[in-house]
């Protein structure tokens, strides 16, 4: 059984004084929906989702989501119409795949408590141990679940958390996945992957600055020291990444995964992560080819293709991906996520 204590939250008082409503929101669901019988907890959140769904279909993330997912159901090049019954059933699913995995994270303690020894992860065996990896994965079902059972399957691996802010909500989210046993780096505005791997070919060494190495510099030594790095591919929220062809348009993806594995000499996965009934599910493929950071990168976006076809219900991407979505035609960008 997997067995964790939850991490130590801050006081809220002082967030409430600064007016960081989301903040404390977040927190104070993180202290109390763990006290929820888990059947009650659930229906709850699931009703919130279809509120939302109902009620804010208009709002900037959810329109987001809408042509996000036209994507991946309406075939290469061409996006579902952006009306469909269909497409509404879809968004609805997803804004109910997203809302489990928010449930699941302000009640992970409870849940791993009574449901720990359910956790596997197919394809496991197809990560050499025994030397460092790459796993990408999409913002895709329950990334925390996926990790906990990976962690007590084969041991710790690291990976690479954006910056939140205010910080007393990114401290908490770092001390909640490390609690699970996730050594996890900060990404910083200063370390771009983007740039720092573009020349994965960049020598090893000190860091940017002549001293502190940066986040991808540190991910290196962990990978080098032989340990699993997985994190996510597909989300580039400065849009200066790697473009690839991604469902028939062009998209922009973090070039991090594939010079990561350029740049240590290892092996690169693909990580799937869905929601089947109520069971939680991974799996890790075999190692793809990886030659230079665009092939391998786009290597990529073919393979996501074919993990979102399978399961787009389960995918919480609620900020732009598409480089048209990204001009002033395509509109504003939609803001947040998890």
């Amino acid at each position: 059984m997997v067995v964790i204590q939850q991490p130590q939250l801050p006081p809220l008082w002082p967030l409430m004084k600064r007016r960081e409503w989301a903040a404390v929101g977040y927190l104070a669901a993180w202290k109390t929906v763990r006290f929820l019988p888990e059947p009650i907890g659930r229906k709850l959140f699931a009703a919130g989702a279809h509120y939302i769904v109902t009620r804010k279909a208009d709002s900037a993330p959810i329109r987001q989501l809408r042509k996000n997912l036209a994507r991946v159901v309406g075939g290469a090049g061409h996006a579902a119409e952006p009306h469909s019954e269909a497409l509404d059933t879809l968004v609805e699913q997803a804004v109910q795949s997203y809302a489990r995995y928010w449930y699941e994270v302000f009640a992970f303690d409870k849940l791993l408590a009574t449901h720990g020894d359910h956790l596997v992860v197919d394809g496991i065996d197809n990560v050499d141990q025994s030397r460092g990896a790459v796993v990408t994965i999409t913002h895709s079902g329950n990334w925390d679940m996926a990790g906990a059972a990976y962690v007590h399957a084969a041991g710790s691996f690291v990976t690479v958390t954006e910056r939140l802010k205010p910080h007393e909500l990114f401290d908490a989210f770092v001390a909640y996945r490390r609690s699970l046993g996730f050594t996890v780096l900060a990404h910083s505005k200063k370390d771009s992957a983007d740039n720092a791997t573009r020349s994965g070919a960049r020598e090893k060494g000190t860091g940017e600055s002549g001293n502190e190495k940066t986040p991808f510099e540190q991910l290196v030594d962990h990978i080098n020291a032989g340990m699993v790095a997985i994190f996510p591919g597909e989300r580039d929220l400065k849009g200066t990444g790697v473009v690839v062809d991604f469902f028939g348009e062009k998209a922009t993806f973090p070039a991090g995964p594939a010079a990561a594995a350029i740049r240590c000499g290892v092996p690169l996965h693909i990580g799937e992560v869905f929601f089947q009934g109520d069971r939680w599910c991974a799996r890790i493929s075999p190692p793809i080819l990886v030659t230079d950071v665009e092939e391998t990168t786009q290597r990529v976006a073919h393979e996501f293709e074919k993990t979102l076809r399978a399961h787009p219900a389960d995918w919480h991407m609620l900020q732009p991906v598409w480089i048209a979505d990204r001009t002033p035609r395509g509109g504003t960008p939609a803001q947040g996520g998890e």
